[in-house]
C-alpha cells in the first residue's frame, strides 16, 4: 500500500533516492530509448510510469522551504519531467 505523508518531504538523501531519482531514471531511459528506432511500444508502456512517478515527486518534495513566494517550486518538478513526454513523436 502507498502511503503519502500528510505534509511534503524535506529534499534529503533518502528522498532524493526514493522520490526524485526514479522519474528522473524513467526520462533519461525514456530518452536513451527515443534513440533506438522500433521502441514506441516500450516508450508508451514506461509512459504511465513516469506520469505517476513524476506525479508523486512533484506532490511530496517540499522544495519551498515553506516561503510563500517560492511555493512554485514544489511543481516545477512535476511539470519539468513530464512536459517533454506528452510530445511522444516517432520519426
Amino acid at each position: 500500500m502507498i502511503r503519502i505523508p500528510p505534509r511534503g518531504v524535506l529534499l534529503d538523501t533518502t528522498s532524493v533516492f526514493t522520490i526524485l531519482l526514479p522519474p528522473v531514471l524513467t526520462y533519461f531511459g525514456t530518452a536513451f530509448l527515443s534513440l533506438i528506432p522500433g521502441t514506441r511500444l516500450l516508450k508508451l508502456a514506461i509512459l504511465p510510469v513516469h506520469l505517476y512517478l513524476s506525479f508523486r515527486a512533484g506532490t511530496m518534495l517540499e522544495l519551498s522551504g515553506g516561503v510563500p513566494g517560492r511555493a512554485f517550486l514544489n511543481q516545477v518538478i512535476m511539470v519539468r519531467l513530464c512536459l517533454p513526454l506528452s510530445f511522444y513523436v516517432d520519426v
